[in-house]
């Protein structure tokens, strides 16, 4: 579900990884992203010896993920975490993974809320919902390990808003918007809908 010019861009911007914080990922369905993300990271000398943090709550939601899927798909709210894992074969020993929800997602009630204790974070992806609700809950949770100047954050779905007709869950540009000087645009993808954002604090 992302395009083939995001592909190239995950694996062009984790060459940049310095090590100063972590690199992380929010929502990464069946691990596409994880994989190019994680290609590119290994380019980088600052991930010698580190980790992707990976979280989802990897609840199948069958009113949209079954299009996207090949095959007999997981039933409707199965936890799909193994189907993950296996699709990463061996970049999985280069990833943490958590299960956990995003503030008070559907189906997601089994799963604990979004947690970090791992220090500063560098490199942030995220692609785990479009609504303001959502997009808030995991910044309240990372946004204090942040560094100004050097956090990058990259929103998955932040071109959404050019959609039309507008979808009322399209929330992202509104979400960065609302951050005011705090994020910063720096990158945005021709071929996609990533918007990437300097945290300036």
């Amino acid at each position: 579900m992302i395009s083939p010019e995001e592909c190239k861009y995950y694996r062009w911007l984790g060459r940049f990884f310095t090590g100063a914080g972590a690199a992380v990922e929010l929502g990464p369905w069946l691990g596409r992203s994880t994989l190019h993300i994680v290609a590119g990271l290994e380019r980088s000398p600052g991930f010698r010896g580190r980790r992707l943090h990976v979280f989802d709550d990897f609840v199948w939601r069958s009113s949209w993920m079954d299009g996207y899927f090949t095959g007999t798909p997981p039933a409707d709210g199965a936890c799909f975490q193994s189907l993950f894992e296996r699709n990463l074969g061996s970049t999985v020993a280069r990833v943490v993974v958590r299960r956990c929800r995003f503030g008070d997602a559907e189906h997601g009630e089994a799963a604990p809320p979004l947690t970090w204790t791992n220090g500063p974070i560098e490199l942030l992806y995220i692609d785990c919902g479009r609504t303001y609700a959502v997009n808030q809950a995991w910044y309240e949770t990372l946004a204090p390990s942040f560094v100004p100047g050097t956090t990058v954050v990259v929103m998955q779905d932040w071109q959404t808003y050019k959609e039309i007709p507008a979808q009322p869950y399209n929330e992202t540009k509104r979400f960065t918007d609302a951050k005011g000087a705090a994020l910063e645009l720096i990158h945005e993808l021709r071929g996609g809908q990533v918007g990437t954002f300097l945290f300036r604090g």
